[in-house]
């Protein structure tokens, strides 16, 4: 019995963190899909993004600064999700107050943050999005796929998304596609494209992942 005890409690850990790992990356290819599937619905109802119009907010800048800005109203997505609780533009409760990256480092207060659009689906999901102004690139956007439950941190449960000619896009697949896949020094902004094409969450038990050649910590 005391040896079937140790080898239990030597297992057991690494049997709930794959399990929960599971968890996540299962979410997160339905929310891809579900958010993909609206935006899509949007675009056949209003046009391409860039077409949508414009929308302004005042917000406060990292230096305390008031400021305004005029970016593309991807706010129109909501209509095509169902929504549970709707933030809006204000700290409302839908987010946690601090975020962390990858590596540990303090990631940005998306609750606080007024340029993000912020809502929770009735799954528990909790999004930020917000527009841009710029040509190549419509907006952006956070999923956070289990909702207000820890860890909140970026690459573990929090997936960064680039909204791109009227697509949701995993952001900074390029900065993934050279060179190892190390936690260490990274915020983890660009493991949305790692677990969408490989399916695992095995960049945070090794440093040595890399695409296209290494995927899993066992090969």
């Amino acid at each position: 019995m005391g040896v079937i005890g140790v080898v239990a409690a030597l297992t057991l850990p690494s049997l709930i963190s794959h399990y929960k790992e599971k968890q996540i990356i299962t979410a997160l290819k339905k929310n891809y899909s579900i958010i993909n599937n609206a935006i899509m619905r949007a675009v056949a109802d209003n046009g391409e993004i860039k077409y949508w119009g414009k929308t302004s907010y005042d917000y406060v800048d990292d230096k305390g600064q008031a400021q305004t800005s005029t970016v593309n109203n991807i706010d129109i997505i909501t209509k095509y999700l169902n929504i549970a609780k709707y933030c809006g533009h204000e700290a409302k409760g839908c987010f946690q107050e601090r975020y962390k990256k990858l590596n540990g480092e303090i990631e940005r207060d998306f609750e606080n943050l007024s340029y993000y659009n912020k809502f929770i689906l009735t799954d528990g999901t909790i999004i930020a999005v917000q527009g841009y102004d710029i040509d190549s690139i419509d907006g952006e956007m956070w999923i956070d796929v289990n909702g207000r439950k820890s860890p909140n941190k970026i690459g573990e449960d929090t997936f960064f998304f680039a909204i791109i000619n009227s697509q949701l896009e995993p952001g900074y697949l390029d900065e993934i596609k050279t060179g190892k896949l190390s936690t260490k020094d990274s915020g983890g902004y660009a493991r949305a494209g790692w677990i969408l094409t490989y399916e695992n969450m095995d960049y945070l038990h090794c440093d040595d992942l890399e695409w296209g050649k290494k995927t899993k910590c066992s090969q």
